[in-house]
């Protein structure tokens, strides 16, 4: 995906977390602030999405894409992803792309490509940049959803097998060959992660670059 463009009066006011300096500055941006947008829903978005509204934030997360972590996981497992950040109150716009963010006389305004607006203190930069992860399973911050990725190959051909139950959701990709090339888990499923992680192709040797 192309990168996103944003324009606008505060464009250059949007936080980006990349480094310990840069999460220290980030912190100090929303001391005393009440709501905060996060423009994407990938690891990092949903991280924060998860940390700021178990704190008492109120967050609103906007995405392009009609589910979270839609270039990690299959569309169940984002939906979860979605079910569980709600519970704790967080707000989705799915499917909406951030196109300007403004200044207000309190706060800032985010400009949305369906015409509407979402107005907040601090507007938080999580939009996808590539990440060269470690050959292991991801362990995503979200208590709200506890999940372990292990994503295929950007790329590469298959399909995910998804089999939900009351306990978690595992998904496995699986390539042409019908070799499990990848994997997702989530509530207590994530405890088969060591086994799993034994099953994966050599592909694991390298490390895979994805969007987070």
């Amino acid at each position: 995906m192309d990168p996103i463009v944003i324009i606008g009066s505060a464009a250059d006011r949007m936080p980006a977390v990349n480094d310990l300096a840069d999460y220290s500055r980030f912190r100090e941006a929303i001391s005393g602030a009440a709501r905060v947008a996060i423009l994407g829903a990938g690891l990092i978005g949903c991280e924060f999405a998860n940390d700021l509204a178990a704190t008492g934030y109120r967050v609103t997360v906007i995405e392009p894409a009609p589910h979270p972590l839609g270039r990690l996981v299959p569309p169940a497992v984002g939906e979860a992803m979605e079910r569980g950040l709600a519970a704790i109150g967080v707000v989705w716009r799915l499917g909406a792309k951030p196109v300007s963010v403004s200044a207000l006389a309190l706060g800032l305004k985010v400009d949305l490509d369906d015409g509407s607006a979402i107005e907040a203190d601090v507007v938080l930069s999580a939009t996808p940049t590539p990440v060269v992860y470690p050959a292991m399973p991801v362990v995503v911050k979200t208590p709200a959803l506890p999940l372990v990725v292990a994503p295929p190959l950007a790329g590469a051909a298959g399909d995910w097998e998804v089999e939900a139950g009351p306990s978690g959701t595992r998904s496995l990709f699986r390539n042409g060959q019908g070799e499990i090339a990848g994997f997702a888990l989530t509530g207590t499923v994530i405890a088969e992660k060591n086994a799993l992680l034994a099953k994966l192709g050599p592909w694991l040797a390298e490390a895979a670059r994805v969007e987070a």
